[in-house]
């Protein structure tokens, strides 16, 4: 699509493209409001309750995804504390076993 990754991470590049063409998509929509006349007023009512189901789905994409990848992380994150934990009771133990 794009060789331009503004985040560090893959899974950030893609729900920022995502979201780009979720804005491109309500832009093109918006031309049925701006043109008032020519459309009957139960389409511009269809067009608006469209966006509004679209702009809900983006935002609980967007919530969604960031909520999975900050559980991940602190999954991650207590994965390494209690490993550094054992490492240092181990490290611990055998300073004792060589004092006694």
């Amino acid at each position: 699509m794009t060789t331009i990754a503004p985040h560090e991470e893959p899974i950030h590049n893609r729900l920022e493209y995502f979201n780009e063409l979720s804005c491109i998509m309500l832009q093109y929509m918006m031309v049925f409001f701006v043109s008032a006349g020519e459309i009957s007023p139960e389409d511009q009512y269809s067009v608006g309750t469209v966006c509004m189901f679209l702009i809900g789905f983006v935002f609980i994409v967007n919530i969604v995804i960031l909520v999975y990848i900050t559980y991940f992380r602190l999954k991650l994150w207590c994965k390494r504390r209690k490993a550094l934990k054992a490492r240092r009771k181990v490290f611990v133990q055998k300073i004792f076993k060589n004092f006694v």
